[in-house]
């Protein structure tokens, strides 16, 4: 970099510090405009809401809309007659609050550069400073220059090496957005300083490479700061109005349903498709990509993962079933850092009003990358104001999923266990293990590669087995070994591509194991008579009840029971239009003797008769206390089934034995225009026996008579504990004593 253009950046930064209040001086407040909710019922009725305020929802459609209005059109907005819900009474308060957070982090010169908010000119800077940290990874690029002639810059990090898959995040299209670019820049943070410090990021530096775009709209985001808080568009001057929405600016679907040509509107195309410099120079940028396999289209606010095609509901878009298994994944580790939910879908699953002319819409149409746009936080306490303290909680989650992404653009294949993986097997009994393969970035799998490799014991070589059945669905048998036995396997398979994928990924240094044991049912419930379940929640309709299904298998619900026995537990259990609606149903089980572990396994159902699921989901938690108190979630189905399926719980290893157990079901209506039925049935705890002496006296099943045996049956002494009952009477006592003293030293191994 020539020495002049990096005094200039550093002169910028320390000006920028001096001159913040300046920086943020807005000429447009909001004082007294109120944030709402809106119910929208028609085409006729959002028109008249635009009317009369601003938007504040990312899309805007049919459904629920999120608008400002000032204190003289309230009137006038309530004239209409619709319902809504007030998020906020003083949208001022929140920019005023935001405003001086970003004063008093520019004052204190130890504050974490992520405590606020910042400016163009700081996020110019600070690009240039994490490429100082670590020039042999990072390097500054130009993407183009905006209508206003801002720079358009960008940050790419990679380890050493080429032809890596490339992952590209850009923010900011819409101006107002603050939380889009911050995020960008944390997640370049995050993996420059992580580099050759911490394992994952490291891995992933080195096997990826990342093009990091964290201001879309400079011209746009520059006046969001100096003059309109809430400024959405670019700076384009269109006569008597100014601004396009760079994102329905893009060439695919450009000028359809949810945008809109009137130069007025938050949502304006503009005059045609790539009119925009930003737009072009944007595209022109991705077309550089020669190994292009992630998007992430970063913006704000609704928590919510937006898969294409942003324009239909019906249109199935390219690699459905990848995008589906990576954003499910990508919401779940986000949910796993804080608690945070954020809603996964295809189209418009999530949010119901469409969009045309939009960024992923276009990678996914024109590149082979996966693409997504990503609503951030938070779903309108805040909205486009969301507070300064949240950025680091808000980028620790995309960092999560960026990460999930990351991992996923270097798979080929995929081993996957939909039905779990078994962690006992019957003695003597050959146990079948199904997986399904799935494949991923445009390979294909080698046909006939699936091996299960497996073995007795921890030691000792592998035998190899090559899978059955027909792809994805392939079939590995585990040959039947003696009571007590441990077998640990793993798969391998090839894609086309010829590239060797196992899994654990690093076996056989990790493998997987069942233990041989018999087994015995200590709860089971078919759910033809009423064992103690409880049914609550704020559902308006719906409610779970106990029968025999009635529906015929319309709008989702289950034709038949599970098992066969003829009853089981439904959500609105009648024919027709029959569903959960507005709010979640609950089912919360009798307290459960778990004192002995096992395994909780139970069949579902959860669909809606389209195949979108919108907000709602199936979730299954588990407290391990009488009262209830402590419950954790340890399943939630957001994906429609149309089927009824099969799922379970290691209790041993993701829980802990409890004499107190309970489980629960939430059928959850939480999207508009949307349907969820659920189900459950043949419910079932499955525990683990003491394997059988193999000789007197061994009472603890290790084939040697020693003091082992002996502890057992003292400590066992006077009670009815098979595990120091040597002669199986039901008692422990003297003759139990006296079989082990006489076999005392006995080696029994086969």
């Amino acid at each position: 970099m020539p020495i002049k253009r990096k005094l200039r950046r550093l002169a910028i930064f320390a000006a920028s510090l001096c001159t913040v209040a300046a920086a943020h001086a807005q000429s447009m407040r909001y004082d007294g405009h109120r944030a709402l909710r809106v119910s929208i019922p028609d085409q006729a009725a959002l028109s008249q809401v635009l009317e009369v305020g601003g938007l504040l929802s990312c899309r805007v459609g049919v459904g629920t809309v999120d608008v400002h209005i000032a204190p003289d059109r309230m009137a006038q907005f309530e004239a209409l007659d619709l319902d809504f819900v007030v998020l906020h009474d003083n949208i001022q308060t929140l920019i005023d609050a935001e405003r001086a957070t970003m004063e008093a982090v520019a004052a204190d010169r130890g504050a974490s550069w992520f405590a606020s908010y910042k400016t163009y000119a700081e996020y110019d800077a600070y690009v240039d400073a994490l490429v100082a940290l670590n020039p042999a990874i990072a390097s500054r690029f130009s993407v183009g220059f905006s209508l206003e002639g801002r720079e358009i810059f960008g940050i790419r990090i990679t380890g050493p090496g080429s032809g890596k898959p490339q992952v590209a995040l850009n923010g900011c299209q819409h101006a107002r957005e603050w939380i889009a670019p911050a995020i960008t820049i944390y997640t370049a943070d995050q993996l420059i300083r992580g580099y050759g410090v911490d394992s994952d990021v490291t891995a992933i530096v080195d096997s990826v490479e990342f093009h990091i775009i964290p201001i879309v709209n400079p011209d746009g985001y520059v006046y969001s700061h100096t003059s309109q808080r809430l400024w959405r568009k670019n700076r384009r001057n269109n006569g008597s109005n100014f601004g396009v929405d760079l994102n329905r600016n893009w060439t695919t679907n450009w000028g359809g349903i949810g945008s809109s040509g009137s130069t007025g509107s938050e949502t304006y195309r503009g005059p045609s498709a790539e009119s925009e410099p930003e737009t072009v120079a944007l595209r022109q940028y991705l077309e550089t990509l020669t190994n292009f396999r992630g998007h992430l289209d970063i913006h704000s606010y609704t928590q919510a993962f937006l898969g294409p095609w942003a324009y239909s509901t019906t249109i199935s878009p390219p690699r459905a079933t990848e995008l589906i298994h990576v954003h499910n994944q990508m919401a779940d580790e986000m949910f796993a850092v804080n608690g945070v939910a954020y809603q996964a879908g295809l189209g418009t699953d999530v949010i119901l009003s469409p969009a045309s002319g939009v960024c992923p819409d276009w990678v996914t149409e024109n590149t082979t990358a996966l693409a997504w746009t990503l609503e951030s936080r938070d779903t309108g306490a805040f909205g486009f104001e969301l507070p300064a303290n949240q950025i680091i909680p808000t980028g620790e989650e995309t960092f999560a999923a960026i990460k999930v992404l990351a991992q996923h653009v270097t798979r080929t294949l995929e081993f996957q266990f939909p039905g779990g993986l078994p962690g006992t097997a019957e003695p003597d009994t050959p146990l079948v293990i199904s997986t399904e393969v799935g494949v991923w970035n445009l390979e294909k799998y080698l046909n006939g590669s699936g091996t299960l490799w497996y073995r007795t014991g921890s030691s000792g070589p592998f035998t190899s087995q090559a899978l059955t059945g027909s792809f994805p669905t392939l079939n590995g048998t585990l040959p039947g070994a003696p009571c007590g036995a441990s077998i640990e396997y793993y798969f391998e398979a090839q894609s086309q591509s010829g590239a060797t994928v196992l899994s654990p990924v690093d076996a056989p240094a990790s493998v997987y194991a069942v233990t041989v044991a018999d087994t015995a049912i200590a709860l089971q419930d078919d759910f033809e008579t009423d064992m103690g379940w409880s049914v609550s929640g704020d559902a308006t309709d719906g409610q779970w009840s106990r029968g025999t299904p009635i529906g015929g298998g319309d709008r989702g619900d289950p034709p038949t029971d599970a098992d066969g026995s003829g009853q089981c537990w439904l959500t609105d259990n009648v024919d027709g239009n029959s569903d959960v609606d507005g709010g979640t149903t609950i089912l919360t089980s009798p307290v459960i003797d778990a004192s002995g572990g096992g395994v909780l396994s139970y069949q579902y159902w959860a669909d809606d008769g389209t195949g979108v699921f919108s907000d709602d989901s199936l979730a299954v938690d588990i407290a391990t206390n009488a009262a209830g108190t402590n419950w954790v979630r340890v399943r939630t189905y957001n994906t429609p089934t149309a089927a009824w399926q099969s799922d379970s719980i290691d209790i041993d290893a993701e829980l802990a034995p409890t004499a107190t157990l309970r489980v629960r079901f939430s059928a959850a209506d939480l999207g508009s225009a949307s349907l969820i039925e659920a189900g459950v049935d043949d419910l079932r705890l499955v525990q683990t026996q003491p394997c059988p002496m193999t000789c007197t006296g061994d009472v603890t099943g290790d084939n040697m008579v020693n003091f082992d045996d002996l502890n057992a049956v003292l400590a066992a002494w006077g009670t009815s504990d098979p595990s120091g009952d040597a002669d199986n009477s039901g008692t422990v006592d003297f003759d139990d004593l006296n079989i082990v003293l006489g076999a005392w030293g006995a080696d029994c191994t086969p």
